[in-house]
Parts: C-alpha cells; sequence; structure tokens
C-alpha cells in the first residue's frame, strides 16, 4: 500500500525558503569574488614591475606608477564609502565624496582626474558618469569634477 506523504509544515517551508535566498546570496557572493578578482588582476598588471610610485615617473606604459598609486587610492575609497561598489553594476560614487575621504586628502586635483581620466581610458572596469551640463556652473562648482580637458567634467564613477 502506497504511502500518503504529509504536506510540510510551515517551519520546513520557510527553511526551504531561507535555502534558496541563501543560495542566491552564495551565487551573487560568488559573482562579486570574480569581478574583485579581475578588478583587481586589473591593477596588478598595472602594478607589475614597479617601484615605489612617484610623482612624474613615466614608465612605457598607458599610465605612471604614480597614477596608478593615486588610482589604487581612489578606489580604496570608493570601497570604503560603499561596500557595494565593487560588485558589477555598483552604484554611482560621486566625486565630491571621493575627495572628501580620507585615502584621497592631499591628492592634487590635477592627479586625481589624470588618474581617473587614465584608468577610465585603460580599464573597462569603470564607467564615468558626465555631468550633463557643466557650464551652468560655477568655476569653483566645476572643480568638484573630475575634467577631461576637452570641455566634459565627470561626476563620479562606478563599476561596469
Amino acid at each position: 500500500m502506497p504511502t500518503m506523504k504529509r504536506p510540510p509544515t510551515k517551519n520546513e517551508i520557510r527553511i526551504n525558503s531561507l535555502e534558496r535566498q541563501i543560495d542566491c546570496l552564495r551565487a551573487d557572493l560568488e559573482a562579486e569574488r570574480q569581478h574583485s578578482r579581475r578588478l583587481a588582476e586589473q591593477l596588478q598588471a598595472m602594478f607589475n614591475g614597479l617601484s615605489a610610485p612617484r610623482a612624474g615617473q613615466r614608465l612605457s606604459g598607458v599610465m605612471d606608477g604614480y597614477l596608478i598609486w593615486v588610482m589604487d587610492k581612489i578606489l580604496q575609497a570608493c570601497n570604503a564609502l560603499d561596500a557595494s561598489f565593487p560588485m558589477p553594476g555598483g552604484p554611482l560614487v560621486t566625486f565630491d565624496r571621493i575627495r572628501s575621504h580620507a585615502k584621497c586628502h592631499g591628492i592634487p586635483k590635477a592627479d586625481f582626474d589624470g588618474a581617473v581620466m587614465a584608468f577610465a581610458h585603460t580599464s573597462s572596469a569603470v564607467a564615468l558618469h558626465q555631468h550633463s551640463y557643466p557650464h551652468s556652473l560655477s568655476a569653483a562648482e566645476q572643480q568638484v569634477f573630475v575634467a577631461d580637458g576637452s570641455g566634459s567634467f565627470y561626476v563620479g564613477l562606478a563599476t561596469k
């Protein structure tokens, strides 16, 4: 005689639901780990063969050692400001928040802007967000943004 299966209890249903949620979170965490690994590999590739960075140090590569060091500080500030920053499609972190973070204190605007622009052009890991009408702002207000030297201003960056 076939045995009848009893319906699941509320606790069993809750446990199954939590197990599915945990599986989804594990998948999200693994995707974040892979993205972080790729970003770390990109940074490491830029750092390979570099000695201690110093301003004006020119290498045969696209970015000099000092700008790589500056960009590393900027990315550390982004991670500190928003823990979800390194995830693919991470949140926009504005340059005013990044510049005011302790990791970026003392970095001259030209170096900060140069590092961001060089990294954005050499890496597919970040996307810059352009201000739609920066010329409506005063010169002092524009100083918060990253300028590309061609009249465009960027308000922040996010991971792709």
